[in-house]
């Protein structure tokens, strides 16, 4: 989920991940954001599309991957 910190409301939610998201980051334009969840998989996002452009799955240590 992508929050606006100041109203505290969600902006947008993508329901890829089965299970929790351990890491994320962006790029410095902020166009694309990468996740790595619980499940293994690590996703690359279209943040303006809200849609996943790649998809990586089998990693060992999702805390470590971003």
């Amino acid at each position: 989920m992508v929050w606006d910190l100041s109203t505290s409301k969600c902006l947008r939610s993508w329901k890829e991940h089965e299970g929790p998201v351990m890491s994320m980051t962006c790029d410095t334009s902020g166009g694309l954001l990468a996740t790595a969840g619980a499940d293994r998989k690590a996703l690359l996002w279209d943040v303006d599309g809200g849609f996943c452009t790649h998809y990586f799955k089998g990693h060992p240590d999702p805390h470590h991957l971003l």
